[in-house]
């Protein structure tokens, strides 16, 4: 079944990762007093829990004043923290255990392959506490109103680079999976003409962490026979009239055709973390062979 996780408990379980503790309670404050902006405390606010490791994030987007601003969003599930970086604020800020805290870009550290780290030692200067919603988190910051919303899904037929585009996250784990070369080999020999037809969710976790092995199967049979497309749903697909009239139960739920035909079905964790071996199966059975 698809998963999501809305942008309120996807902050929730972020303050949950940071600890109770916040930079007013460090500075000898309850938690409820909120810090104020000559208010400042040491990175990290919690010794074994440094602000590393963010991960570029696509599900969300920053809107400031009512209006998309251009952002880099980032989030850290080791240290609990989404990170903002934005020409439309005057400086990064962080939001964590319910508290926003910005400091000076020149604390931005870039890594190889596109993470984030901020520097130790690094001053961050609270500006007050961001407030959660179901599907926002909102903030003031230079006197303007900002707001974290959940980016609008993507829909429709599209191509891998489309949806990696959409979200980065499907380009890493998509280099990271090793299909099996014996496979992929058998599969280069087919003759006929295959189209495998993925239906997914760009909102949904699960579907971040299936489907990316099956672009690495794409990638690695791009001279083949073999054609791979992606059919982004809703949250309610099963109202969607594509998915619907597919019989789509679950997602990521992949369709195999051969020459035209539907001859399988690609489901379940297990055939997803082995696309290449489901395919080959489903094009070995009866009713994937010529005349089965």
């Amino acid at each position: 079944i698809g998963r999501a996780a809305p942008l309120a408990i996807v902050l929730i379980l972020l303050s949950a990762l940071a600890g109770s503790s916040s930079p007013a309670q460090t500075q000898g404050k309850p938690a409820t007093t909120p810090p104020t902006a000559a208010e400042s405390c040491p990175l990290p606010p919690k010794a074994d829990a440094p602000l590393r490791d963010f991960k570029r994030i696509s599900d969300i987007y920053l809107a400031v004043d009512g209006k998309q601003a251009p952002a880099e969003l980032y989030r850290s599930e080791t240290a609990g923290t989404i990170l903002v970086i934005s020409p439309a604020l005057s400086s990064p800020v962080v939001l964590r255990a319910s508290v926003l805290m910005s400091f000076d870009s020149s604390a931005v550290e870039r890594r190889p392959g596109g993470e984030v780290d901020v520097k130790p030692g690094t001053v961050l200067k609270p500006l007050g506490q961001f407030e959660v919603t179901d599907d926002s988190a909102r903030f003031s910051s230079d006197g303007r109103q900002a707001a974290l919303l959940p980016t609008p899904p993507l829909l429709g037929l599209r191509q891998a680079d489309e949806v990696k585009s959409y979200n980065p996250d499907f380009i890493e784990r998509a280099n990271e999976y090793v299909p099996n070369a014996g496979i992929l080999n058998a599969l280069k020999r087919e003759q006929r003409l295959v189209r495998v037809k993925v239906f997914y969710g760009s909102w949904c976790s699960h579907c971040a962490m299936l489907v990316p092995p099956a672009m690495k199967v794409e990638q690695e049979l791009r001279n083949s026979k073999i054609r791979f497309e992606y059919f982004g749903v809703s949250r309610r697909y099963g109202q969607d009239p594509e998915a619907k009239n597919a019989g789509i139960r679950s997602i990521p739920t992949a369709l195999v055709y051969v020459d035209g035909r539907e001859v399988g079905r690609i489901t379940g964790d297990d055939s997803w973390r082995s696309p290449e071996s489901a395919l080959r199966d489903i094009l070995a059975a009866p009713a994937g062979r010529p005349g089965g």
